[in-house]
């Protein structure tokens, strides 16, 4: 029994530890070099700088590698091709591998839905993605970026200096559930949102799944309030930062709020609950 619970304990600091042992740089245009050749299928050019300056500033490699992702090069290039080549493609550029018979399926329904760059988001938020690359490894290289996941480092210290969105209040931009993003979530169009088709955190889902039926009803959103609301409530690990696992939100209000785009929101960048309509 012992040796199990060695075992166990062992097979699960196997992913953290082999992220902390690979080769890592502090060159940031060493690192743009490889997410052009992983993600574009090319080498960087002169407008890549702008990545590099992103790198320098503290963004993940996991933000940068959405942001080429999305970027129109990369929609155009691979996303003009049949459905099922497009899906394989950002599938070998983002996990590299390619899809297995499950994935193409649901990636083929999500593309339809809601098109390429969706899936993007979907594959950079998925538990392997964040498993296998974390935030500062390229994904199909063995080069992490170590000068930004160091706390206290200067690139950390630079993010938490980037300009602020300054949007807020109560009006459209901040609306995060209304009826026409309930409607573009309900992708099977059943009245419900699926755990498969919701774009927050699973702890967040299982939060407001208050009758624990594996779905969202409307009137579970909208009836979504009180503590939960506040930045404590929402902060369910104390650390005091919100990850999207524990946003009960849309993605869009997550990244509106994250100011400076690092993937969490601090007390300073928390606004209160976007506004829902009723």
């Amino acid at each position: 029994m012992g040796r199990l619970t060695v075992l166990v304990s062992a097979l699960t600091v196997v992913p953290s530890l082999a992220l902390a042992q690979q080769p890592c740089t502090t060159d940031a245009r060493q690192v743009i070099e490889q997410v052009y050749r992983q993600v574009l299928e090319r080498s960087a050019d002169p407008g890549a700088s702008v990545w590099v300056d992103r790198l320098n500033g503290g963004t993940p490699v996991r933000e940068i590698v959405r942001g080429i992702a999305k970027s129109p090069e990369h929609l155009q290039r691979f996303g003009s091709q049949s459905r099922d080549n497009m899906i394989v493609d950002v599938y070998r550029h983002l996990l590299n591998r390619g899809p297995d018979p499950e994935g193409m399926k649901s990636a083929g329904v999500f593309v339809t839905m809601r098109g390429s760059a969706s899936l993007v988001d979907q594959l950079v938020d998925s538990p392997e993605y964040r498993q296998r690359f974390g935030d500062w490894t390229i994904p199909g290289s063995s080069i992490r970026y170590c000068a930004g996941g160091e706390p206290g480092s200067r690139e950390a210290r630079a993010s938490a200096r980037w300009p602020r969105d300054n949007r807020g209040g109560d009006g459209e931009d901040n609306e995060a559930f209304d009826d026409d993003r309930f409607d573009y979530l309900d992708v099977n169009r059943n009245g419900y949102i699926e755990r498969n088709e919701w774009d927050g955190g699973r702890s967040a889902f299982e939060r407001l799944d208050v009758n624990g039926d594996r779905r969202l009803s409307k009137d579970e959103i909208t009836r979504a309030g009180g503590d939960g609301n506040s930045f404590a409530g929402i902060d369910r690990d104390r650390d005091g930062r919100i990850r999207l696992n524990e946003w009960p939100w849309s993605r869009p209000a997550f990244d509106r709020q994250d100011a400076n785009r690092d993937g969490v929101i601090t007390q300073d960048e928390y606004r209160g609950a976007p506004a829902i309509r009723r």
